[in-house]
């Protein structure tokens, strides 16, 4: 099917690419060998599962592939998934992310004998969510074993007109900082695919079924279609507009709200002074959108775990004017200056990685930690970041499928 920008965005119902597969009975796979790339937010716009569509046509996969968290989300961040016969389907998984760094890729074995990988798997529109690095380890695995890779797009839920950030340095390329795409990319999975192929040798046999009828300007909330949480941290939209920002805070001793029923969305530490931290982040960052209230919680997990922490708790009030990366940027230079007898970054191994602190792989600029470590506006840190960003937007105009 040819990648070209859809003529219909935002003048009817949205149909994601399963909806479009599954319209068409699955033809374009039909007699074919296939896998599966999915976890449980793969599904149609009435609900149903990619899964369920694939064996009510009696086309049994060979396998099924899992990305982070696994099928479900049943596993936290960073916690390694095992091979395990599905309790809903009754049928073999096979994870893509274990206790080590080369089990993200797939083994040659595990696409050779699949002549078509179906891939639907939900991305939220930051270069930090793992999906769209296992999408690209899987084409790069199927370019040598001839596998077509049929991409089943979604919308970018928090939309796929707002950029922000820069992109990773070669020094910092890693499993959050895979592809050459700023912290916020307003692309679509397809699109980020789209990106992936134009590396060098990368010849992989590419497909996608775009969405129809999606403006880039709609977030998720307004195409009527149903929410499945992405990951277990991602309970909703709100969580996914706030994230760009506040991933940030996962490179920190801070606790990102993991271990309570709204992450990212509160974040704190025990020794957090929150009325002052509030004061200096309404000062830096003039331009709002949101609420801030102080919060005192308690982690029933990770990060300061069964102890009371003090913090915020943010309030997303106008998500056209909040900037989420330039508020994570403005929150760590915050912390840091505010209490220097607490804040640490994180310094245990991040994401397989030992030699570079977490906090650099996610800002992706080995110059950016030391100029908030100094206290430099948030603008002119942002300002050096989406420097490195500036030939982003012909790399996005060539890999568009939907028409602004």
């Amino acid at each position: 099917m040819p990648v070209t920008p859809t003529t219909s965005a935002g003048t009817g119902p949205v149909r994601t690419g399963l909806d479009r597969l599954a319209a068409e009975n699955f033809e374009a796979v039909d007699s074919q060998r296939l896998g599966l790339l999915c976890n449980q937010a793969a599904i149609d716009r009435t609900g149903i599962h990619l899964i369920d569509h694939v064996c009510r046509r009696g086309l049994e996969p060979v396998r099924i592939l899992t990305p982070e968290h696994g099928l479900w989300s049943t596993h936290q961040d960073m916690e390694a998934v095992q091979e395990t016969r599905d309790p809903v389907y009754g049928l073999p998984v096979e994870s893509l992310y274990g206790d080590r760094l080369a089990s993200l890729d797939p083994a040659t074995h595990q696409l050779a004998d699949i002549e078509v990988l179906l891939v639907d798997l939900p991305d939220i529109g930051t270069r930090y969510y793992t999906y769209a690095a296992t999408l690209a380890r899987c084409m790069r695995v199927a370019a040598t074993t001839g596998t077509r890779v049929v991409v089943l797009d979604r919308p970018n839920p928090i939309d796929g007109i707002s950029v922000e950030g820069g992109l990773p340095h070669q020094s910092l390329v890693s499993y959050v900082g895979e592809l050459p795409v700023p912290h916020r990319h307003g692309l679509t999975l397809g699109e980020l695919a789209g990106v992936a192929r134009r590396e060098p040798n990368l010849d992989c046999d590419l497909t996608i079924y775009p969405v129809e009828g999606w403006n880039r300007r709609q977030y998720h909330d307004e195409l009527a279609l149903p929410w499945v949480p992405p990951s277990p941290n991602m309970p909703t939209l709100e969580t996914a507009i706030a994230y760009p920002g506040l991933c940030l805070l996962e490179g920190t001793n801070v606790s990102e709200g993991r271990g309570t029923t709204t992450p990212f969305l509160v974040f704190g530490a025990p020794y957090v002074r929150p009325l002052e931290l509030a004061r200096e982040l309404a000062a830096e960052l003039p331009h709002g959108g949101f609420l801030l209230t102080p919060v005192s919680f308690r982690p029933e997990f990770q990060k300061w775990a069964g102890q009371v922490c003090t913090g915020l708790r943010l309030h997303i009030v106008d998500r056209l004017l909040f900037r989420p990366l330039a508020f994570g940027l403005a929150l760590i230079k915050w912390l840091h200056a505010l209490h220097p007898g607490g804040f640490d970054w994180r310094r245990e191994e991040y994401e397989f990685v030992t030699d570079r602190l977490a906090i650099d792989l996610l800002l992706g600029d080995p110059e950016t930690r030391p100029m908030l470590e100094a206290g430099a506006p948030v603008a002119e840190v942002l300002e050096k970041l989406e420097a490195s960003a500036a030939g982003f937007d012909k790399t996005r105009q060539d890999v568009m499928i939907y028409a602004v």
